[in-house]
């Protein structure tokens, strides 16, 4: 018998005490397939949902493909001579076509020093101890029964563990095997299980919301994935920027394209319960350490929201491997909050400079993030009063709701939920 073995083709080698298979050097893709037909067997849940009337189902492939369309053909860029006809510019200096002024940046994964009473100081806002009287009118309406918990319970455990798009996740080495390699592991990875997360719990509040108090057919509440937010201010001669880049929002709009009200005052008596009010003491820091100067930034600064249309949540993962508390997450939530609020308000005066602005009704705004240790997911009400940042006869206003455990503590968890999520569409 003739084995080709110079080419590496042969079935059968002889290892000293007889012939078998060549081994496996890479086992990823052996595991992953294991691991795939091991959970392709699993029966989908089909949730059957009832349309209401005049609404009409879109194909999302042709709707993707319009999209992805709209995204690929833009404008070309301008024609520019190459070294050594032109000058080279230096990458990351001032000769650099990209440097900008500089300016100071809030991203998302910026830690503050105060978690809390930073984003309180430069929001011109104070803390409020006890929920607004709507607010908590809406979480005592909320009875949710124990079938709806083990639903709950069920959907959360599905996005948390036996999602299908099997990720590679890194190679977990445990005491006292360190020398061994352990066999590669498929699953969902951490940013991913906070995303669905989100998004199964903004699904599960819909539903209960739905069959408990019927369809609203005046207001569609809709849901808008990585929104571009970028707002620049100018504060004490400073050009400031906040980034602020989150999960998805959650939108009001008017079916019948009529004028919308925003969402209905947290506080109605804020010119009472703000005025002279003092801010939270951040001394001896100043509200810049929050920031970080930078020359490269992106200045596409254009905010776009359908017409008719007030924002009503931002959903807000948080993914970070350093040990932060839920008061940093919490700090995070605020700045979120804040910058869409003034968004909204720059759009419905359709003016740039904000302290120019003078509000008639006080716009509301609320934000849902998550903490990874042990997924906690928290809450926090916002109420944007005035948009000048030394005002002192009127303050903004901020309410925080304890992050709750998915696993541990879900029945509150839920109930803050649907209770908070209610607001605006049936009150």
């Amino acid at each position: 018998m003739r084995f080709t073995t110079v080419l590496g083709h042969g079935k059968y080698f002889w290892w000293g005490k007889g012939w078998g298979y060549k081994p496996r050097i890479n086992t990823d893709n052996f595991y992953y397939k294991m691991q795939w037909n091991a959970k392709r067997r699993r029966n989908l849940e089909i949730v059957e949902q009832t349309l209401p009337e005049n609404v009409t189902p879109i194909d999302p492939n042709v709707y993707v493909k319009n999209r992805f369309n709209l995204d690929v053909n833009e404008p070309p860029r301008p024609f520019i001579l190459p070294w050594p006809y032109s000058k080279r510019p230096v990458k990351g200096t001032s000769d650099d076509p990209k440097y900008k002024n500089d300016a100071l940046i809030y991203q998302r994964r910026k830690r503050l020093v105060e978690p809390v009473n930073l984003p309180l100081h430069f929001t011109n806002s104070i803390l409020q101890d006890e929920l607004p009287h709507p607010v908590q009118n809406s979480l005592d309406k909320v009875k949710i029964d124990s079938k709806f918990i083990e639903f709950c319970q069920h959907r959360i455990n599905w996005c948390l563990h036996h999602d299908t798009a099997l990720r590679r996740l890194p190679k977990n080495r445990e005491f006292p095997y360190l020398d061994q390699s352990p066999p590669r592991v498929y699953g969902v990875t951490t940013n991913r299980k906070e995303n669905h997360l989100l998004q199964t719990l903004y699904d599960i509040s819909q539903m209960w919301i739905s069959k408990q108090y019927g369809i609203n057919l005046k207001i569609i509440k809709q849901r808008y994935t990585s929104p571009n937010c970028i707002l620049p201010l100018n504060r004490d001669n400073k050009f400031v920027i906040l980034d602020l880049e989150c999960d998805f929002i959650t939108m009001l709009s008017s079916v019948n394209n009529e004028t919308l009200n925003e969402v209905v005052a947290f506080d109605s008596n804020f010119m009472i319960n703000t005025s002279k009010k003092e801010l939270q003491s951040i001394h001896p820091l100043s509200w810049e350490v929050s920031f970080n100067t930078k020359n490269f930034y992106n200045n596409d600064y254009e905010f776009m929201v359908p017409p008719n249309s007030t924002i009503h949540s931002i959903f807000l993962s948080n993914n970070d491997v350093r040990n932060l508390t839920d008061k940093d997450f919490q700090g995070r939530a605020i700045m979120f909050c804040y910058g869409y609020a003034v968004q909204q308000a720059k759009l419905k005066h359709k003016m740039d400079d904000i302290e120019k602005i003078d509000l008639e009704k006080p716009i509301c705004v609320q934000c849902v993030f998550t903490n990874p240790d042990n997924f906690k997911v928290g809450f926090v009400l916002f109420q944007l009063n005035t948009l000048r940042f030394n005002d002192t006869n009127v303050r903004n206003q901020v309410w925080l709701m304890e992050p709750k455990s998915v696993t541990d503590e879900i029945e509150q968890m839920m109930t803050n939920l649907v209770g908070t999520q209610s607001i605006g569409l049936y009150n």
